[in-house]
């Protein structure tokens, strides 16, 4: 053979160019051609290159290896599989401006196969059938401008089990059917969340990991929504909680701390939302969720702990100042010095609400204000007094928010009550 290979450009080949077990050490070049099948199970080439070439049977190539480049592109079309599994390509495997189409189910498998460069499926890139990466291993994939289409809205594209040890770009992409990264790991992540939308509750994501997320939205808005493209079942009764942690520790380390707590909080929301909480458990973590953001939030609780402090002393200012609503009848005062005996008039002037609420909320601060004053729950012909018993439900409330608040807020900021 020639230094330079062979080159061919528009040749019409018939039946099946079988090339199983060859070693060809220097570069074919089979560009614009017609052939009907290649079969190359373990071949050993150079490069490659069937540069807008038409295969209408497809191509078989287990175990192939390719020193260069494995070049199917430019209007290269194949009208049945592609397979690759378990290929060795020490270039890039580049399907630029290609058609894959599938008489089964599959369109490109390159299953196991090692790319050392990157997997090339863009600018125009069309496969009508399953692309497969299964635990393959490549430098890179870029899967830009492309369209993935399962057959009868089936699989569409597969990577289980794939490693990116660079840039994995998935942008302007029309997806039909389902999209699996199930324990796919990626160096660097850069999406279009729109591309995902035609994956619509088919994105499998259960032990998807990256390192970063690059020239992508980071918003907890996108992520949450792009997270939410699962399964209903990931999502419901078999809920999968890692495509949630990981998105978080990204977030965070990547200095969105912010983002990172709207992930681990949505996380959180939909746990219980999917029934994996015992039924008793729930009404204490939505109220922990409330209160506290499932700990992500503790300033939260503060700002709640002072609304409850001034809507109580509003309601105790009132109930000592009955004469701006029209009536003398007093709701709050000292309690009795012996049983059955009202205590004398008490000076309502120097009743301050802000302490006497205060007092009553801390747990154990004690001002002794709570002591002096009491909610009065019926008059001196001992009727009830609606108002009255209203005032001692409120009191009683706001002595148990104070507990609740103050052992959550300890355990919160003491990391005596993990987030997760």
């Amino acid at each position: 053979m020639h230094e330079h290979g062979v080159q061919t450009q528009g040749i019409w080949l018939t039946g099946v160019l079988d090339l199983d077990g060859a070693t060809i050490e220097h570069r074919i070049g089979l560009v614009n051609c017609r052939i009907e099948r290649i079969e190359a199970n373990q071949a050993h080439f150079n490069t490659l290159s069937l540069q807008g070439s038409s295969l209408a049977g497809g191509m078989e190539g287990d175990r192939l290896r390719c020193d260069g480049s494995l070049i199917l592109r430019q209007g290269f079309h194949a009208g049945d599989e592609v397979r690759l599994l378990g290929a060795r390509i020490g270039g890039n495997l580049d399907c630029q401006d290609a058609s894959f189409e599938s008489k089964g189910l599959k369109a490109l498998s390159c299953d196991r196969a090692t790319v050392s460069g990157s997997v090339f499926l863009r600018r125009g890139f069309h496969a009508v059938g399953e692309v497969r990466l299964v635990a393959a291993s490549v430098g890179g994939l870029e899967c830009v401008d492309a369209r993935f289409e399962g057959n009868e809205d089936g699989d569409a594209l597969t990577c289980d089990g794939a490693s990116v040890s660079g840039l994995w770009i998935f942008s302007s992409v029309t997806v039909s059917g389902t999209v699996s990264l199930q324990s796919m790991h990626a160096t660097t992540f850069n999406d279009d969340p729109k591309s995902w939308e035609g994956a619509r509750g088919r994105l499998m994501l259960d032990g998807f990991t990256y390192g970063q997320i690059a020239s992508a939205p980071t918003d907890s808005r996108s992520r949450i929504a792009w997270l939410a493209l699962q399964p209903k079942a990931d999502l419901g009764p078999e809920f999968k909680p890692q495509p949630w942690e990981q998105l978080a520790a990204v977030l965070r380390a990547m200095g969105h701390p912010e983002e990172a707590r709207e992930i681990a909080i949505e996380k959180q929301k939909r746990l219980r939302q999917a029934g994996k909480l015992a039924r008793g458990v729930r009404p204490f973590h939505w109220l922990y969720g409330l209160l506290v953001g499932y700990g992500y939030r503790p300033m939260r609780l503060l700002a709640a702990t002072a609304s409850v402090w001034l809507i109580c002393a509003a309601a105790y200012w009132a109930a000592a100042n009955p004469a701006w609503f029209g009536t003398e009848t007093h709701l709050l005062a000292p309690p009795p010095t012996e049983p059955g005996r009202a205590a004398s008039t008490p000076d309502y002037r120097n009743f301050v609400p802000l302490i006497y609420s205060a007092d009553v909320l801390l747990p154990v601060v004690d001002l002794g204000y709570k002591k002096e004053w009491q909610p009065i729950v019926a008059d001196a012909q001992r009727n009830p007094l609606i108002w009255g018993q209203a005032l001692r439900f409120l009191y009683w409330f706001e002595i148990a928010f104070g507990w609740v608040a103050g052992l959550l807020l300890v355990g919160v900021l003491g990391n005596l009550i993990k987030k997760d």
